[in-house]
This record gives structure tokens, C-alpha cells and sequence, in this order.
């Protein structure tokens, strides 16, 4: 009997937005790109150095998926070569100097791209009847991306990460470098696209499927509620929890309070769900109620 009175859960799915990794203004601002160009030598610790082409190819990609992802214009975004000193850091002028040049608000550079010397993993057997050796090699790649406002010349963001590439060789004789570096450059340009849409969603906000536990409790008012919480009607669902947090029962108090809590985490107000929370914990333990007032904290703590 007390089994059958107890509080049931449902699982509410939805859409959670997860804060960008670099967040960027970009909302109502111009945008231009810079590609930093420079005389410098190729290093021999490098497959690829700084190539003008391949930087300028991460600009145009880059371009591209900011005009869909912002739903821009196409060639709303210009990208332009530069040729900064770089013995000295780019001053107040200097960006205010490309940010008239390009009539632009937010100003990205695209400082450096390298990809370094390949190394080969090598596979001993041999594939197929013609007696074809399938090898892999490994890269690491680098790219820095700094960003900036273009009225205040203040630095937005520095993006400065490294990853490793992997290329799949197949043929009958021993590979050299030469060889493991024209299978590179055919395929730089896909990788720079893949590039291009990374760096992008780390200046992005995104979405992600969550869920949270909603408690229930025997009677039509409670399904209702949960009903109302499905079509995303937040204030009738709560106007309903409201009510039950005046009953004096501990249980129906902690429910409708953890209830509450969610709701207003969900209509982005984590200050006042970690306080509807605390009212449900004082009046009766939920199973989860722990974790989830861990998850608020940190919710909040991120902020």
C-alpha cells in the first residue's frame, strides 16, 4: 500500500545548449578573415609550413561554414591576406588598421597552420594477390587562430591546438617521405574542411540531447501537470507543483518542490531551481535529488 502512494518518475528529454568553447560576439557583428602570409623558410621538422594555399584554403572554409552555421549571406564574409611583422605583437594600430581595411567588427586571424614530419607505422603483411603493402602514417598538426574585436582592438580569443592526422598507404614497394607527403597534400583538402568545421563549433554555441527525472504522484492533477511539462507549457505545469508545495505532507512538498526545480532550470533560471531544490531535500531525500543538485552547482559554477 504505501508502494502504491509512493512517487513515480517519468525521463524528460530535451534539447540542452552547451556554451561554445571559445565564445566569440559574432551575433550583430560584421566579420572578416586574415590570412597571415610571411617569407619565412619551411622548417625541416615539417611536412607543411605555414603554406600560404593551405592557410588561405582554412580561411575560405572557415568563411563558408561561419555564413551557414550564422545563417549569413553567401561571401558575407571576406577573407584577405596580411603580412604582419612578426617580430613585434599586433598592436592597438595595427588592428584597428585591419579592421577599417575590411569594414569589419570582428576580425579573425589565421596565424599559423603546420603539419609536421610523418612518421610511417609499418605493417609487415601483404594485401591481395598482387602483394600490396598497407602501412599508415601519423602526423601532428597545429593551428593557431586568433580572434579580435575590431572596435576595441581587444584580443576575443587565441586558439592554439594541436591533433594528430592519419593517412592510409597502400602500395607494393617501401615508402619514403616523399611519398607519404604527396599522399598528404591529396589530402589536405578534405582535412582543412574538417579543420574549418572544428575551429568553427569551438566559437559556437551547440546543442545536446539531456535528460532530467520529473516525479509523480497518484492523482489526475499530477498527470496533468506532467502532460503540460511534454508540451513545454512551464507555467501551468508549475502553477499546479505551486499548489502542492502548501500541503503539509513532507512527501508531496518534496516532489512538487523537485519539480519545480527542474522547471526553472529548464526555463534558464539555475539560481531559482538550486533553491526550489534545497526546499525538496529539507522536506523528504528524492533518490537523485544528490546528484542533481551536484549537476546545478556546476551548472552555476561555469557561469
Amino acid at each position: 500500500m504505501l508502494s502504491s502512494c509512493g512517487p513515480s518518475y517519468k525521463m524528460l528529454n530535451f534539447e540542452e545548449k552547451v556554451p561554445a568553447l571559445f565564445p566569440v560576439p559574432f551575433e550583430g557583428n560584421s566579420i572578416s578573415i586574415f590570412v597571415s602570409l610571411s617569407d619565412k623558410s619551411p622548417d625541416n621538422e615539417f611536412m607543411f609550413f605555414n603554406d600560404s594555399l593551405q592557410m588561405l584554403n582554412l580561411a575560405l572554409s572557415m568563411a563558408s561554414t561561419l555564413e551557414k552555421q550564422l545563417f549569413l549571406k553567401e561571401e558575407g564574409i571576406y577573407v584577405f591576406k596580411h603580412y604582419p611583422d612578426k617580430d613585434k605583437v599586433y598592436d592597438s594600430d595595427y588592428i584597428i588598421s585591419l579592421s577599417d581595411k575590411s569594414n569589419s567588427d570582428i576580425i579573425i586571424v589565421v596565424d599559423s597552420l603546420t603539419v609536421g614530419k610523418g612518421e610511417l607505422n609499418i605493417n609487415s603483411e601483404l594485401m591481395g594477390a598482387e602483394a600490396y603493402k598497407m602501412n599508415f602514417a601519423s602526423a601532428p598538426i597545429r593551428y593557431v587562430i586568433n580572434l579580435y574585436d575590431g572596435f576595441t582592438t581587444e584580443k576575443l580569443q587565441r586558439i592554439d591546438l594541436t591533433d594528430t592526422v592519419y593517412w592510409e598507404l597502400l602500395s607494393r614497394s617501401d615508402f619514403k617521405d616523399e611519398t607519404i607527403k604527396h599522399k598528404a597534400l591529396e589530402s589536405m583538402k578534405d582535412l582543412i574542411a574538417t579543420i574549418a568545421e572544428n575551429i568553427v563549433s569551438f566559437m559556437l554555441p551547440s546543442w545536446a540531447t539531456a535528460e532530467r527525472t520529473v516525479y509523480l504522484l497518484p492523482g489526475a492533477n499530477w498527470r496533468r501537470a506532467y502532460d503540460l511539462l511534454e508540451e513545454f507549457r512551464w507555467r501551468e505545469a508549475m502553477d499546479i507543483w505551486m499548489e502542492n508545495t502548501t500541503i503539509g505532507d513532507p512527501l508531496i512538498l518534496s516532489v512538487a518542490a523537485f519539480n519545480m526545480a527542474v522547471a526553472c532550470e529548464l526555463t534558464e533560471r539555475p539560481e531559482l531551481a538550486l533553491q526550489w531544490l534545497e526546499v525538496s531535500l529539507k522536506s523528504y531525500e528524492l533518490p537523485g535529488a544528490l546528484s542533481y543538485k551536484q549537476l546545478l552547482t556546476n551548472k552555476l559554477e561555469k557561469r
